[in-house]
């Protein structure tokens, strides 16, 4: 122990007589001691100063990992949101695309619909066209052949009968043409003028015009239903273009939002990597961090530990009391080295 080493002091044997003397083991030891406790000293400053800066940095790096966590906590937060939003975005754009692509399913089948109601017209039209048009011509020539054969009422029927078999729509005005006949036949003066040729042509030229104005009928009708459907047709046309164009719109907008959103989900990844390993590294910062500090303390106890006991055993081998052992052994000493 450093107590020793003054008792050792007070044993060291003196210097032979005649040499030189610089300095004595007592004054050596001390000088010993106190480099020990100067070397001490500077340890412990030294010391103090490399942990203040590690602190320092430990501190900083704190500091700088915090800021990189709460800046990617809020980076998360951020795409969580953007992505909720995206996802959402992309249901609602999903649903009308789906609104839009039936509508486009119901106005093409009701186009369809339209155009097979309006060639189905369009045949009656046709036929009932070609019916009318061939009594109205019907009607022309047995006008002109009455009036000039000068026709009864039987000469005029037996005409319309032989038309009937070769002429289409014949049988329109000969029905009409008999019924007229029969409503006719009740009055007595009436029915005479009938059967007359001016009576029968008179009676051909009001089925003429009947029919004329049956036919022009058919015909407005014809035209009316055709304007309509062109109408309704290019209203559906219209209607599917704008469904289509605003469905291949969303289309589009769903597939960028689906491709931000999966970009979104892959830097959200690496960001709570980012955010981990910057947590692990601050946990690992601070734990490394305790145990030196645990270290550092536990060190500068020992350094002045060791400062007070070089100052004890500094105090103690100063002091009068080793001076004086040392003193009269090194008497001794000399008194037998000169012998009786």
């Amino acid at each position: 122990s450093l107590l020793a080493l003054a008792a050792v002091a007070a044993s060291l044997p003196p210097l032979a007589a005649g040499a030189r003397v610089r300095a004595t083991p007592v004054q050596q030891v001390i000088q010993m001691l106190a480099e020990m406790q100067g070397k001490a000293e500077r340890d412990l400053e030294r010391e103090k100063g490399v942990f203040a800066q590690y602190k320092a940095w430990a501190d900083d790096r704190s500091k700088e990992l915090g800021f990189e966590i709460k800046t990617t906590e809020s980076k998360i937060e951020e795409l969580t949101a953007f992505i909720e939003k995206a996802e959402n975005k992309v249901a609602s754009l999903g649903k009308a695309i789906a609104t839009l692509n039936s509508d486009i399913g119901r106005m093409e089948q009701e186009k369809k619909e339209a155009t097979q109601v309006r060639e189905s017209e369009h045949a009656e039209y046709v036929q009932l066209q070609e019916d009318y048009a061939g009594s109205v011509e019907a009607l022309e020539k047995a006008v002109q052949t009455v009036s000039a054969e000068a026709y009864d009422r039987p000469q005029a029927e037996a005409m319309l009968q032989r038309m009937s078999r070769t002429t289409p729509g014949i049988s329109r005005v000969l029905a009409a043409f008999l019924q007229q006949g029969s409503e006719a036949s009740g009055a007595p003066a009436v029915a005479a003028y009938d059967f007359q040729s001016d009576g029968v042509a008179q009676m051909l030229k009001d089925l003429l015009k009947q029919f004329q104005t049956q036919l022009q009928e058919v015909e407005d009708a014809e035209a009316n239903r055709a304007h309509y459907h062109d109408l309704e047709k290019i209203h559906l046309t219209d209607g599917i273009a704008r469904a289509r164009a605003d469905m291949e719109e969303r289309s589009a907008m769903r597939g960028k939002t689906l491709a931000a959103s999966a970009k979104a989900q892959g830097e959200l990844t690496d960001v709570r990597q980012e955010l981990a390993a910057d947590q692990a590294l601050l946990q690992d910062s601070t734990s490394t961090f305790e145990k030196k500090s645990l270290a550092f303390a536990a060190n500068q106890e020992v350094r002045r530990g060791e400062l007070e006991a070089l100052g004890k055993a500094l105090e103690l081998i100063s002091s009068p009391a080793v001076a004086g052992s040392y003193g009269e052994h090194v008497t001794l000493a000399q008194a037998a080295a000169a012998g009786p």
